[in-house]
């Protein structure tokens, strides 16, 4: 059993074997490599992908298939041998979120570059997508001018 002293959620209890290990990290925090998924309702729509080894690092995160239920990516053999990957019922997918200070209707998600783990292993890999149409900043809340206006 291991413990996070987290400055966003205070202390964390969690299974060592549901560390995710990512040896390559997170685009632009390489140095963390070892993460837990925290879940502040249970079912909720989005959780956060916190550092084990950082009290202050945490990313919100979601399932990319809440908001394109076609979403789809291919993995390279390369990755999917990195990842033990054998069927793809095993695997796990994440996407970064951002939500802008203050713009709260503004948040948006990182559909290029998602988040894969092998659930079985618990080694995971961010992926950037190649030859697709998702977008970096993908809104999540509709932004139609015409959203709550009366006729």
């Amino acid at each position: 059993m291991g413990k996070l002293n987290s400055t966003r959620f205070g202390e964390i209890e969690f299974d060592d074997d549901k560390v995710i290990t990512m040896p390559n990290g997170i685009i632009g925090f390489s140095e963390h490599k070892k993460y837990i998924l925290v879940h502040r309702e249970e079912d909720a729509l989005f959780l956060w992908l916190h550092s084990v080894d950082d009290p202050e690092l945490a990313f919100i995160v979601t399932d990319p298939r809440h908001f394109i239920s076609d979403y789809q990516m291919q993995l390279t053999d390369d990755e999917r041998e990195f990842l033990h990957l054998k069927d793809e019922s095993e695997l796990g997918l994440l996407v970064l979120v951002t939500i802008p200070e203050g713009d709260p209707r503004g948040i948006t998600a990182n559909m290029l570059a998602p988040v894969v783990y092998h659930m079985p292993s618990s080694r995971a890999w961010q992926v950037v997508l190649e030859d697709v149409d998702y977008d970096i900043r993908y809104p999540l809340i509709s932004t139609d001018e015409d959203e709550g206006e009366a006729d």
